[in-house]
């Protein structure tokens, strides 16, 4: 937990603390991730309907969008590595084994127009785009599962 931490705080003492603290900060943290998981693995209609249940909670999207965007990071490093150890700049070193498959698997550009997009969608909403509109775009960007 105290390597999570580190990592999650990039340098921020006080959050670090604050986070050890209150476990609420990671619970959230986690919760956000597990929306972006069920988003990645959800087809367009899914994405859709998850679109619509985001943007009724515009005060959570910052930090939501922020979270997803330290993921996005990771990932576009995960994929760029070419076999060089990279953990010591990662932030979601909790995340890594359900990146590596996805680094993997997704091809670069989509990766780096996923991470441009959330920037994008982050922007967006803190200029008070259409909200479900720029969730909307943003899942439409995001990588579709290969059928099975």
């Amino acid at each position: 937990k105290a390597t999570l931490l580190a990592h999650l705080a990039d340098g921020r003492l006080g959050w670090a603390v604050q986070a050890a603290e209150d476990e609420t900060i990671l619970q959230m943290r986690a919760e956000q991730l597990e929306i972006l998981h069920s988003a990645l693995a959800g087809r367009r209609s899914e994405r859709f309907a998850l679109a619509d249940r985001l943007a009724r909670k515009p005060e959570a999207l910052p930090d939501l969008l922020k979270t997803w965007l330290s993921w996005w990071r990771d990932l576009t490093l995960l994929s760029q590595r070419r076999g060089q150890a990279i953990s010591l700049t990662l932030t979601n070193v909790d995340e890594v084994s359900r990146m590596e498959p996805l680094a993997a698997t997704w091809r670069e550009q989509q990766i780096l127009a996923s991470l441009n997009q959330t920037n994008q969608a982050l922007w967006q909403l803190e200029r008070n785009a259409n909200t479900r509109l720029a969730l909307e775009n943003l899942l439409l960007v995001y990588p579709i599962p290969e059928l099975v």
